[in-house]
């Protein structure tokens, strides 16, 4: 059934008793021309079916979808009234979702309606299935939930708190113990300590390495078995650039990472220290330590979108120079000109 055409009219707002907005109309008759008796069709709404009543169109009773109360509507519904038509059939109103309702009840209903006058009870809420998500709510930092209605969640917005004791941080540094704590959407956290495997298996061909440091947290990836009977088991730790330490330089290729020094890698070495990461842009810092720089952690000639923390003084191509040490000046060249290059993982100055 098409519904009739909808005339202008003048309204006035009035409270409804559940506090939903109601509709009326100040003038006209808001069923069309319903004039005289009714003598056939229907006689009352309940010989009409659900959400439909019975309406008189010049004395002849017709169920139309519609409504005269709340009652007559859905468990969530109200009765809009004030429909004004030209034509019949035309009900009294139509149910429509209650812009007042509050099914978590926390005191705050969805939405922000102004036609809806809600006595006690205040909009805005974004979530009207959740009591302790509404506006002016503590927003946690670690929950994937908008809980204060503002737009932002988790770390993204400001005003984020952190679960029991943690700490707010913007990055693991803040957290201290690089390696062991990390920063986890803005809030300090240890890190988990993945078990060393024994990787007694295939007659001693296999041994546990590690898979790495996360490059956001420091945290540790875990460990992986390798097939590495080949490499010995001379101790002499070399740092990856995935930010882990290897036994030994033949370890270290097992893992498809590039060397990046001598030595066991520095607490938070691999770690970005520039460029965006979740809802924090990197500032190029590495540290309290003053043993790391930021260097651009892409070939010579391309463009990184993240640099990492190095040991000062390591590189792995000439562009790394001078590898967050001071660089030779002309005085050292006796009026030449400095040029540095990477050679075996070292800045190295000559003269032009």
């Amino acid at each position: 059934m098409m519904r009739a055409t909808l005339a202008i009219a003048v309204v006035v707002l009035t409270a409804c008793p559940n506090g939903a907005p109601r509709v009326g109309t100040s003038v006209g008759n808001p069923h069309g021309d319903d004039a005289g008796q009714q003598t056939a069709g229907c006689l009352t709404d309940d010989a009409c079916g659900a959400g439909q009543v019975c309406v008189n169109c010049s004395g002849v009773g017709e169920c139309t979808p519609g409504c005269r109360a709340d009652s007559q509507c859905g468990e969530r519904d109200v009765c809009q009234l004030g429909t004004q038509c030209q034509t019949c059939p035309c009900p009294p109103g139509w149910c429509i979702l209650n812009p007042c309702r509050d099914d978590d009840s926390d005191g705050f209903v969805p939405g922000d309606d102004p036609l809806a006058t809600c006595p006690g009870k205040q909009k805005g809420d974004c979530d009207d299935r959740r009591a302790d998500v509404h506006p002016g709510a503590v927003e946690l930092c670690k929950n994937y939930r908008d809980d204060n209605c503002d737009g932002k969640y988790d770390e993204r917005d400001p005003t984020c708190v952190c679960e029991g004791a943690a700490e707010r941080c913007n990055d693991s540094w803040e957290c201290g113990g690089v390696g062991t704590s990390q920063c986890n959407k803005g809030c300090c956290e240890p890190c988990s300590m993945p078990t060393k495997p024994t990787c007694n298996f295939g007659g001693g061909q296999y041994c546990a390495q590690r898979y790495g440091a996360n490059p956001v947290t420091g945290c540790s990836y875990g460990w992986t078995c390798d097939v590495c009977g080949s490499c010995g088991t001379t101790v002499a730790p070399v740092c990856g650039a995935n930010g882990s330490t290897y036994d030994n330089l033949c370890l270290l290729n097992l893992r498809r990472t590039s060397r990046l020094h001598d030595g066991e890698c520095l607490p938070g070495e691999g770690m970005y220290c520039d460029g965006p990461v979740g809802a924090v842009t990197l500032d190029g810092g590495c540290g309290p330590s003053g043993q790391l720089y930021c260097r651009k952690s892409c070939p010579s000639g391309t463009t990184c979108g993240y640099s990492q923390c190095t040991k000062k003084g390591v590189c792995l191509a000439d562009s790394d120079c001078p590898a967050g040490e001071a660089a030779p000046t002309p005085a050292d060249c006796d009026g030449g000109t400095p040029v540095l290059r990477c050679v075996s993982n070292a800045c190295v100055s000559s003269c032009t």
